[in-house]
């Protein structure tokens, strides 16, 4: 017969062995194991009893990423509504072949939180958006003026705005900073790659400020926040980002993980690891960096990055 038991690890948190229930608040996500199958070993169909309480589903691995046990299956429970229902492991024909496993959802204030750091995450893509456009005409423009106009003009190439916003997609996305002083051919090689990148960046960001996401959860691990590739199961936000960060790094840390949602990587770096700064690595790789675009947008809207490496910012 087989029995639902406490997954592995902190997400297995909420699950009473002795009572045989599962306690977990609203807009939370938990993960449950399913011990054995049908009686010809076939998989059992694992589902909430009222699905308007919960979402389940399955997944192929622990939550810290570590292979299954044999016969043993990790299914991911999401609390969308307050309430009691149960979950049950049924047959192909519908019947049920394991002892109900009652939950309780509790009341939370979690998603709004959540919900607030994202429409904040919004603004600042939609203001990085408009600058970094802003900047790339004043490029184009510069390009019809030669190097003596570009020294001694009295009206410079670019704003102090711009000069700032330069410097930002320069560190960021690795390329060299404005220099008046460039020849006319080899200016105009400079601006084509930099209006390019900033053309590939802002197509990123608005896909990312296009990306609609309903589904935020929090989830009792140690990280900031998480997704698991395209495809993903919405958005998790672990401990620290309810009790030590703040607007600021919350905010960055859902346009960072929005953008993995699409498939932007680490650059040189695996998904599954930490986040690590990286410059000195090609622009290209840049593009492909969740954390050097997020903070990108962060310099452009606030002058302001890392914002999670100081707790409460």
């Amino acid at each position: 017969m087989a029995n639902f038991q406490k997954a592995s690890g902190v997400g297995g948190s909420g699950f009473n062995e002795s009572a045989y229930t599962l306690t977990l608040p609203l807009d939370n996500r938990r993960s449950v194991a399913l011990s054995g199958g049908g009686p010809k070993g076939e998989d059992l169909n694992v589902v909430a009893a009222d699905s308007s309480k919960l979402r389940v589903a399955e997944h192929k691995e622990t939550r810290d990423h570590n292979a299954l046990d044999p016969n043993v299956r990790e299914f991911w429970v999401d609390a969308v509504a307050v309430g009691s229902t149960a979950l049950l492991a049924k047959l192909p024909d519908g019947s049920e072949y394991c002892q109900r496993l009652p939950v309780t959802i509790t009341n939370s204030a979690d998603k709004a939180k959540m919900v607030d750091s994202f429409r904040t995450s919004r603004d600042t893509l939609t203001t990085t958006i408009r600058n970094l456009g802003d900047l790339s005409s004043a490029l184009r423009r510069s390009q019809l003026n030669p190097p003596s106009t570009r020294i001694f003009s009295h009206t410079p190439v670019l704003n102090n705005d711009q000069k700032r916003w330069m410097k930002a997609v320069s560190k960021w996305l690795n390329l060299s900073d404005f220099n008046a002083s460039l020849p006319p051919t080899e200016y105009k090689m400079w601006v084509t790659k930099v209006v390019w990148n900033l053309s590939t960046a802002t197509g990123l960001m608005q896909k990312n400020l296009l990306l609609q996401n309903d589904t935020f959860v929090r989830v009792p691990d140690g990280f900031n926040a998480c997704v698991y590739g395209p495809g993903s199961d919405g958005i998790e936000c672990g401990e620290p980002f309810f009790t030590a960060k703040g607007p600021k790094c919350r905010r960055d840390v859902l346009t960072h993980e929005v953008f993995h949602l699409f498939g932007v990587g680490h650059g040189i770096d695996p998904t599954n690891g930490p986040t690590i700064h990286r410059f000195g690595i090609t622009p290209e790789q840049s593009l492909n960096s969740a954390d050097n675009l997020a903070e990108l947008v962060a310099d452009i809207v606030d002058d302001a990055t890392d914002s999670c490496w100081v707790d409460g910012v």
